[in-house]
């Protein structure tokens, strides 16, 4: 159990610290409180007649402290006493002596001011290991002296080392048996243990998502150390109907973590395989838990609740390859067919809807290096955490100011964003080995709801990304409804082991078009991505990787490595994890008012209208064809999410997600830099209101001139007059008024532009 702060102690000792301001008089002390923490203990033991052997124990430990008080040399202090302490696995156990108090104290470093202070901890302990000293008990003579500095109490986040050279260890009979040396150890608040399951569903519903024919996984965590867990069983029964029946047992958690520090493969993850082949075909309601096995604690379970169907009710394109890229031509009418195999009783609904991908979206990141971050790692481990206290530091920025404050108390001084990482690693039982999704999931909710929010509102979810596809649907969750992403990489080092990594996405950009190549016209995509870094803080505005695939087929970043050591040359995009907040709630959606905070306003993504429907029908399932249709008059080209979504009969709802384009402009052969040709590439949003971009692209530096038109034919704006521009893409917003600042009314108008002997124009439409 790893976690770094806790929403009520935080709280409570809020307002204790106060206490400083008004220090108690002549040295006095304060008021006895009881504090339980979780402590991780790395040590080196030395049996007589064994090699050393290095050791990492977990458990907890109870402190009696005093409130702060002013001593006699003007120092802030706090008295520290151990009244009970245990930590093992299942061949070790180590106790204070309850017969000798461990006692301690907190002694600021400066005068008057609390933190940061030295910390420090004289104990004796007690040691049973019944595998090699049955029926005895170890004990320490002399007391383990032990020191550390901490920013806050209880010390959260802070190693202790031992500063004694060795610390001999006694039977009962007082025969010395061996030594310890090398003692670290960190004490972390204390929590209840919990459990969090996940079942990945079918994009955009409840339906459970096959791996495999007839094979659906459940994922889980535990926010206890894996040394703890004996087994976790997976257990599954119709929903609120009878007994849960197990179907999978997992002992050893070969789940994959995220963090440069150690192998991808070598996580804490738990899983479950459920087959479903002789579930009802008509589909129905069930209940999937999970019930973890903790020496010491006993059960900790959680359930969730998904739709299950051998023969899942989701629309799937006939006339696209899958994993391909639709192309689009522009003022086109196209049709769309695709089929249901589930077997339904009746006629059910179906809808084709677009999305806009903007050319380009940006944020402006708080860049956090994990390298900084003050936890018992190294910092290469504590890459999610980092990266997830970016991205909530952002909505902090942005209409949710209680999440960069003590509890979501925004009276209370805003926590930096190293802060907010500390807390998050453990929140999210961040190891020596990294995090898992899972984990880094069930850590996020856990942050939210210890900062005010309710966790069930917001939707943190992980995907997996195999494709330019999921690249594109990454992007949309990056500009909708001012989501956030944690992009999930993975490298290979030299040892060939698989190394993951995370940031946080702050720009991007995006394009298609179209190349001759002889007489074959192909469409080509491009993107380029720009993240907050966490290896070393690096901003995003400092980054630009264009994407690329591998050999097999997996988005890579062009240039970029995980890890130093790294032999391919380029991470590849494993997968990502959205945040986001609830729909119409301080984010809000296009259009919506953010809530009120303290002077802090959100960020809404300007750049898109959002989903757009553009055909309705029927579905008529049992595998049938059926026909939607896409008249692509009047938008601009780019790169588009069409998705048709379906209710059956039943009123289950599914979807089936493409990428397509229109191109925005044609280049023959290989270009050096796509977009290098000189032409008017077109507005977005288009239809628009109130504004719009126009973007054109120079294949040189020259004077452009931009105007805007009416059907008529009459100038009715200059936007552009004979300026020069440099080489490369350029953008230019329309307000939609006319050079006398009126706003011009709905209806069709043309964009006119020059550069040097080249002319374009483009269609765009207002509607008001």
């Amino acid at each position: 159990m790893r976690t770094i702060s806790g929403a009520s102690i935080v709280l409570a000792l809020a307002a204790l610290l106060l206490i400083l301001t008004t220090a108690l008089p002549g040295g006095a002390p304060g008021y006895a409180n009881n504090t339980t923490m979780m402590k991780e203990t790395s040590f080196t033991l030395t049996l007589y007649g064994f090699p050393p052997e290095p050791i990492t124990l977990f458990g907890t430990e109870t402190v009696t402290w005093t409130d702060p008080y002013t001593g006699g040399d003007a120092h802030v202090y706090i008295d520290c006493e151990i009244v009970d302490m245990e930590i093992s696995d299942m061949a070790m156990t180590i106790r204070n002596n309850p017969d000798l108090a461990g006692m301690g104290i907190t002694r600021s470093v400066d005068e008057w001011i609390d933190f940061p202070a030295e910390s420090f901890f004289d104990i004796l302990y007690e040691i049973e290991i019944p595998g090699i000293f049955p029926g005895d008990t170890l004990f320490t003579h002399e007391p383990m002296h032990i020191h550390g500095i901490v920013d806050r109490w209880p010390p959260y986040g802070h190693t202790y080392v031992m500063a004694n050279p060795a610390i001999v260890v006694y039977t009962g009979m007082g025969i010395p048996v061996g030594e310890i040396t090398g003692w670290s150890e960190v004490k972390l608040p204390w929590e209840e243990p919990r459990a969090g399951l996940t079942v990945d569903t079918e994009y955009g519903s409840d339906v459970a998502e096959e791996i495999d024919d007839d094979v659906v996984e459940a994922r889980a965590c535990i926010n206890a150390a894996n040394s703890y867990v004996i087994a976790a069983q997976f257990l599954c029964r119709e929903s609120g109907t009878g007994p849960f029946l197990p179907f999978w047992v997992d002992t050893d958690g070969s789940g994959g973590n995220y963090g440069t520090s150690a192998p991808k493969e070598s996580g804490d993850g738990w899983a479950g395989y459920l087959d479903i082949s002789t579930f009802s075909t008509l589909g129905g309601h069930y209940d999937i838990m999970v019930d973890f096995d903790v020496i010491g604690i006993g059960h900790v379970m959680d359930t969730v609740t998904i739709y299950i169907d051998p023969t899942p009710p989701i629309p799937v394109f006939n006339t696209v390859i899958p994993d391909s890229v639709i192309y689009f031509h522009a003022d086109s009418l196209f049709e769309i067919t695709f089929t249901m195999e589930d077997e339904i009783g009746g006629v059910g609904s179906s809808e084709m809807r677009i999305y806009p991908l903007a050319p380009d979206y940006s944020r402006t990141l708080v860049p956090i290096n994990q390298n900084n971050l003050d936890n018992r790692f190294d910092g290469l481990e504590t890459c999610v955490p980092t990266a997830t206290a970016s991205c909530l530091k952002w909505f902090a920025d942005n209409g949710y100011g209680n999440l960069d404050h003590p509890g979501g108390n925004e009276e209370e001084e805003e926590l930096t964003g190293e802060e907010m990482a500390e807390e998050l690693v453990g929140d999210m039982g961040t190891d020596s080995s990294g995090t898992t999704p899972d984990k880094a999931i069930d850590g996020i909710k856990k942050y939210l709801k210890n900062h005010g929010e309710n966790a069930d509102d917001w939707d943190v979810d992980h995907e997996e990304v195999e494709n330019y596809e999921d690249i594109g649907e990454m992007l949309r969750e990056f500009e909708a409804d001012s989501e956030d992403v944690i992009i999930l990489l993975a490298d290979t080092n030299a040892a060939g082991d698989t190394v993951g990594h995370a940031g946080t996405l702050g720009s991007k950009n995006s394009e298609y078009y179209e190349q001759h190549i002889g007489e074959d016209t192909v469409g080509k995509i491009g993107y380029t991505l720009d993240f907050m870094d966490p290896n070393g803080g690096v901003p995003a505005e400092e980054n630009e990787w264009g994407v690329d695939e591998n050999d097999a087929g997996l988005p890579t970043l062009q240039g970029y490595s995980c890890d130093l050591d790294s032999t391919e040359g380029c991470a590849w995009i494993e997968g990502y994890i959205k945040v986001s907040p609830p729909e119409g709630g301080g984010a809000g959606s296009p259009g919506t008012a953010p809530r009120a905070t303290h002077g802090r306003g959100f960020d809404l993504a300007p750049s898109s209208p959002g989903w757009i429907q553009v055909s309705m029908g029927t579905v008529a399932g049992s595998g049938a064809e059926d026909t939607l249709r896409w008249d692509t008059t009047g938008f601009p080209g780019g790169l588009y999410l069409i998705e048709i979504v379906t209710v059956d009969d039943e009123g289950i709802q599914c979807r089936d997600l493409r990428l397509g384009g229109i191109p925005q402009y044609t280049v023959t052969g290989d270009p050096e830099t796509p977009g290098a040709e000189t032409t008017l590439r077109g507005s977005y949003p288009n239809p628009f209101n109130p504004s719009t971009t126009i973007e054109f692209s120079l294949a040189s530096g020259t004077a452009v001139s931009m105007s805007i038109y009416d059907v008529s034919g009459r100038r009715v704006r200059c936007l552009l007059r004979n300026e020069p521009r440099e080489k490369g893409l350029h953008t230019v917003q329309w307000d939609g008024r006319n050079d006398r600042g009126v706003q011009m009314p709905s209806g069709v108008y043309f964009c006119r532009f020059e550069a040097g002997r080249e002319h374009f124009s483009r269609k765009m439409i207002i509607l008001r």
